[in-house]
């Protein structure tokens, strides 16, 4: 299970939205539907390389390997798939072209995010000149912070929070909304629950390549503020099988909302939940959604 890929304290993200909402501004996409990206890109003087792919990177680095490790941020002996890569001093964008729309959508703005912030743009043409080696933690910050920027430009600030509050609670609202901000549905369900005002909680499962009819949790699970303060983290299982009351729902369910399951607060109180699942064939994605009290516990998931 890969850890929270996104995780910044509160001065680190501040700083972050302060610089996205810069970018946003000066390319006028606030309230833009769906967010402009392209627009954002040359703004901030960045464009795509259309005819490079990093779809077939052994080959390709090889072909390019010393220009490719001016322009990689880790040494190219590490990095086992490519998504993106930035050159700072040309604005140039390498893609990994295979990969779904929406997810390059957000690759580009992750490497937009490395160009606009100040400091990442100092680190990384200081790397251009071979003269510094990235320590593994400043590297790891630099990633969350560039993830994090990719995300308030992508859902506009505090914009998909407020369009968001006007739904339904449910798993389809993040659904709607990542056509209406051309986001996918991970990112849009991440944003979703990390910025509701409510008591909601997000997993999100895939097939383990290593058990029969298995499943696994992606990543650890999100959960919205007032759902930490209240309940604390998330205990669903980090693994189960098509055997188990979860597995059977994750392995055939396409989209269901009428399963109930059972959760204790910090006070070690009993709560009815709402459990909304959705398989999209890749990931699938269980909300949680605690209702009302109840004087009865049962773990397992009816």
């Amino acid at each position: 299970m890969k850890k929270n890929d996104c995780f910044l304290e509160p001065i680190e993200l501040e700083n972050v939205r302060a610089y996205a909402q810069v970018l946003l501004n000066k390319a006028d996409a606030m309230r833009q539907f769906p967010t402009p990206v392209e627009r954002i890109l040359e703004t901030a003087d960045l464009f795509v390389n259309q005819e490079i792919s990093l779809e077939h990177a052994p080959g390709l680095l090889e072909k390019f390997g010393s220009e490719l490790r001016k322009k990689a941020r880790l040494p190219v002996s590490n990095i086992k798939k490519l998504f993106g890569l930035l050159h700072v001093p040309s604005g140039e964008i390498i893609l990994n072209h295979s990969l779904h729309k929406n997810k390059k959508t957000f690759v580009k703005l992750h490497e937009a995010g490395h160009s606009f912030i100040p400091h990442h743009k100092k680190f990384f043409e200081v790397m251009e000149d071979g003269e510094v080696e990235l320590d593994p933690y400043i590297d790891d910050l630099l990633e969350r912070e560039a993830n994090n920027f990719a995300s308030e430009v992508l859902f506009q600030l505090d914009e998909y929070a407020k369009i968001a509050a006007d739904y339904e609670i449910s798993i389809k609202t993040p659904m709607d909304l990542s056509k209406k901000f051309g986001s996918s549905v991970y990112a849009s369900m991440r944003r979703y629950v990390q910025t509701h005002f409510s008591h909601i909680a997000l997993a999100v499962y895939e097939i383990d390549p290593l058990v029969q009819n298995g499943f696994i949790l992606r990543r650890e699970p999100f959960h919205s503020e007032s759902f930490l303060k209240q309940f604390g983290v998330l205990n669903l299982p980090v693994s189960c099988s098509s055997d188990e009351p979860l597995g059977r729902l994750l392995g055939f369910t396409k989209l269901d909302i009428t399963r109930r399951m059972f959760i204790k607060d910090r006070r070690d109180e009993s709560y009815e939940c709402a459990l909304h699942i959705f398989n999209n064939s890749y990931q699938i994605f269980v909300l949680l959604i605690p209702s009302k009290k109840s004087r009865i516990f049962i773990q397992e998931i009816l």
